[in-house]
């Protein structure tokens, strides 16, 4: 996949079909709209503009890493000084598995709810969890975009049509695991302390964690009762929070709650639920451990897949994950809602409201959640069409 940059590089003029993609992630008006800190305390590899990333994947590592060597030897060898390799990272993805869900560095299942847009993929979905209150369905233009520089008359497309690809965000985002469990204690010391008791038990813990995530850490949702489900059952993704109007089950920013409101937005806001779900992207995440001789460092890839990265993620991160009167708004001044407690960024001193008793409308008390999640390079690149790929040099600038 290639960003503006990379385009600009190899000779292509980019229209302004999505004017996020053309500014790029360094950019001082998205960096302070989406809170993110400068450029100069990003990872050394990101702080001049890449042109391209390349992702290898498959079960085997072995084979992942022959791959990566023959792709660099290409790139050094083949190209000449025409292009170099300036950076690489190792990970391996979360996803759900017949075995399970794989859990990232914060100990929670990650890779279960995903918007879906193949027709074996939804009857699977129906089948097994069910649609009748979520339906994870999704159309194919919250995905893919027209690829902007493709020739209007390229091979094997007639005259005036075009190929499409889709814009990724992708953003290196460093854990602080010991610091989230520290945030994490200090939420449960406060549920606690509600309950009349000087220290916090092991449900406080796992109930504070489900309060800042939307989900426990078996990837069982929040608000849905974890009673209501067995051991060995599927992890539920036919839920909504249209019975939790009050946040008492799931707090308002709850990270899952932040990221797809299923549905809060019509009852709140009276916004049709389609322009609600048209704000989802498409997440993949790669877990990644850096160790050297005097540090370890972890965190996620993350990759997210669109067809427009000011209004699916900049939007989510801004009016969503980082807006803490999303979605109850300031009264009297205070912050019922506060920043998302995983991703969001730039509030951490709001004290938003949690509920003190699981399920009981009404009694909350307040508490401030300092960020867990660091930022440490981006890029927005561009999955380049196929007609492209097969008609490259008709499309150069000038050509």
């Amino acid at each position: 996949m290639l960003s503006a940059k990379g385009y600009e590089t190899l000779g292509y003029a980019i229209p302004s079909a999505d004017m996020s993609f053309k500014a790029g992630t360094r950019d001082d008006d998205i960096r302070r709209k989406l809170k993110d800190p400068k450029v100069s305390d990003w990872d050394e590899a990101f702080h001049e503009p890449l042109h391209a990333l390349v992702i290898v994947a498959d079960d085997s590592p072995a084979v992942v890493s022959s791959k990566a060597d023959e792709i660099r030897e290409t790139v050094e060898r083949g190209l000449g000084r025409c292009g170099k390799v300036v950076h690489q990272e190792i990970g391996k993805v979360l996803r759900l598995r017949p075995d399970g869900p794989v859990r990232e560095h914060f100990g929670f299942a990650d890779g279960i709810s995903e918007p879906l847009f193949l027709t074996k993929d939804i009857k699977e979905a129906q089948k097994r969890d069910g649609t009748a209150r979520w339906n994870p369905a999704a159309p194919l233009r919250l995905v893919l975009a027209k690829d902007p520089v493709v020739p209007k008359d390229a091979e094997p497309y007639a005259e005036g049509a075009t190929g499409f690809g889709s814009y990724v965000v992708y953003r290196k985002l460093q854990q602080d695991v010991p610091h989230f469990n520290e945030q994490r204690l200090s939420l449960a010391r406060e549920l606690a302390k509600a309950d009349g008791r000087k220290e916090p038990h092991e449900a406080d813990l796992e109930l504070a964690g489900a309060y800042m995530v939307g989900r426990f850490r078996n990837g069982m949702p929040v608000a849905e009762p974890a009673t209501a489900h067995g051991v060995d059952d599927p992890i539920p993704n036919d839920f909504d929070y249209l019975h939790d109007k009050k946040g008492s089950k799931c707090p308002f920013q709850a990270h899952t709650r932040k990221t797809n409101p299923r549905g809060d937005l019509e009852w709140h806001n009276g916004v049709d639920p389609k322009m609600e779900r048209l704000r989802r992207i498409v997440r993949r995440a790669i877990s990644y451990e850096e160790l050297t001789p005097t540090s370890r460092n972890v965190g996620l890839l993350f990759l997210c897949a669109q067809s427009n990265i000011a209004e699916q993620f900049e939007f989510m991160q801004e009016r969503w994950c980082n807006d803490v009167d999303f979605l109850v708004g300031k009264k009297e001044g205070e912050h019922k809602t506060g920043q998302d407690p995983v991703v969001g960024q730039g509030h951490a001193k709001t004290k938003p409201n949690w509920p003190k008793k699981y399920g009981v409308a009404g009694a909350t008390f307040q508490a401030g959640i300092e960020e867990s999640v660091s930022l440490r390079g981006a890029e927005y690149f561009f999955v380049p069409s196929i007609p492209f790929l097969r008609n490259a040099d008709a499309g150069k600038a000038g050509g």
